[in-house]
């Protein structure tokens, strides 16, 4: 509905010197029953007038233009304005001329006195309420997105609590991005050198977490070893650049031989999570997993990557020994990401642990390996959230209460680890943090996720 200002209808009839034009109208002007001929038959009238004084050339008379004024229960305002707009661009270019009337012309037997009138002056009027009232409903809109994503941010900070702050702060952040955003350094302002980085930047020890889970991963990305009764498992395989210090060197240096690693579980495939899989795939003949989509995604990309080898499909379980470790993908982070289900044991007490495979929304940075017609960037954020929330109900449904991640900031192994190596006889584990507190992790991720999504809806 576009209302004017003063008296909207009204107002305009009165600057065109028109009263009563046609009986029954409906809301703000449009008509709703009456003579459906009557607005036709008017602006034909007035161009006449317009056409006698200027040499205007006249709208079509066709009969069409009736029917579509019937059709479309075209009403007075928006009539004038689909007049004027398809007048020949003759009409138009005139705009800021007025045309005189007499002072006694009849119009609809009634007498007009002597005005003023611009060619342009209704469709001038007609573009600034359209354009006022677009801007309203847009204003209106943003309002209403802002409000329901900061409902979303604020329930994923109500379970994030400070046992999750590294992975709140990290994707609510991404999801809803600072406005104005923060200022990013220039390109090439600290030049990261040719070749791997310092070690000193990125090794860490091993650590032995459980009876049957291993540490092996560096300062910000993990490598988790299950040991079972037929060899390991491992969960992802880091970079290609730090895999034989961390991983067969930290297996090494626990009493365990490298040489046991019978299958690599790659979360998804990104080169901080696959790197190292080729070098355990040629030294120890291991295999290598991950989903069809994420095998083709190593296959767009650059750098180490392994021979493709077995494919993992949704639910599927993969058992070695006496341990099985159950797999599903959580498409979110990547089409083809992986999330795993598997038993420990601490002390001889039994715990379930959780993995969520991929965690940061990554198109936020670099939209070009994400988005496509068929999925835009809310394609990216729905997808995470429906596999966050499928997967809350798979961990709850197994009684995990355990949680890791792929990065040693989602799931504060930066401060667990250290703790696990002080730990004495008789004190907890802190990696078993209880089964709500798994499913309030998942909720953090999906709270995110639907901010994301509803930031721009």
């Amino acid at each position: 509905m576009l209302v004017g200002r003063g008296g909207g209808v009204g107002e305009t009839q009165r600057d065109l010197g028109i009263t009563n034009v046609s009986q029954g109208t409906g809301e703000s002007g449009d008509r709703t029953s009456g003579d459906l001929d009557a607005p036709f038959r008017h602006g034909r009238g007035l161009l006449g007038r317009l056409q006698k004084h200027h040499a205007v050339p006249a709208v079509p008379s066709d009969a069409d233009d009736v029917a579509v004024v019937k059709r479309r229960g075209v009403g007075r305002l928006k009539y004038f304005a689909l007049v004027l707009e398809t007048a020949p661009a003759r009409v138009r270019a005139q705009e800021h001329r007025t045309v005189a009337m007499s002072d006694e012309e009849l119009f609809e037997g009634r007498i007009v006195r002597r005005r003023q009138l611009s060619n342009g002056h209704i469709l001038r009027r007609m573009k600034k309420l359209i354009v006022l009232a677009l801007a309203a409903s847009v204003a209106s809109a943003i309002v209403a997105a802002q409000s329901t994503s900061q409902k979303h941010i604020d329930a994923a900070r109500a379970a994030a609590g400070a046992d999750f702050a590294g992975v709140f702060n990290r994707i609510c952040t991404e999801a809803v991005p600072k406005t104005p955003p923060e200022p990013r350094p220039a390109r090439g302002a600290n030049p990261r050198p040719p070749g791997p980085p310092v070690r000193d930047t990125w090794h860490a020890e091993p650590v032995q977490v459980f009876d049957n889970l291993y540490f092996l991963g560096q300062t910000e990305y993990s490598v988790w070893a299950i040991k079972t009764s037929d060899g390991l498992i491992l969960i992802d395989a880091i970079f290609d650049y730090s895999v034989d210090d961390e991983v067969a060197g930290g297996l090494r240096k626990l009493g365990l031989d490298p040489a046991q690693i019978k299958y690599v579980i790659i979360s998804h495939g990104h080169g901080d999570h696959s790197g190292g899989a080729k070098y355990l795939q040629d030294k120890f003949n291991a295999h290598v997993l991950l989903t069809a989509a994420d095998w083709d995604l190593l296959d767009r990309s650059n750098g180490s990557k392994p021979r493709r080898d077995m494919v993992v499909t949704d639910g599927q379980k993969l058992t070695l020994g006496d341990t099985t470790v159950t797999m599903y993908n959580t498409a979110g982070h990547t089409l083809g990401t992986l999330s795993t289900i598997f038993p420990v044991t601490d002390h001889g007490t039994p715990h379930v642990v959780a993995t969520w495979g991929g965690t940061a929304f990554n198109w936020m940075a670099n939209s070009a390996p994400y988005y496509t017609p068929e999925r835009p960037e809310s394609f990216w954020f729905r997808t995470y959230s429906d596999s966050a929330r499928r997967f809350k109900e798979i961990a709850a449904k197994a009684g995990a209460d355990v949680l890791i991640s792929n990065h040693t900031i989602f799931d504060g192994s930066k401060t667990k680890l250290p703790l696990v190596l002080a730990r004495k006889p008789g004190d907890p584990n802190p990696y078993v943090i209880g089964k709500e507190a798994v499913q309030r992790y998942l909720t953090v991720v999906d709270e995110c996720a639907q901010a994301g999504l509803t930031r721009n809806q």
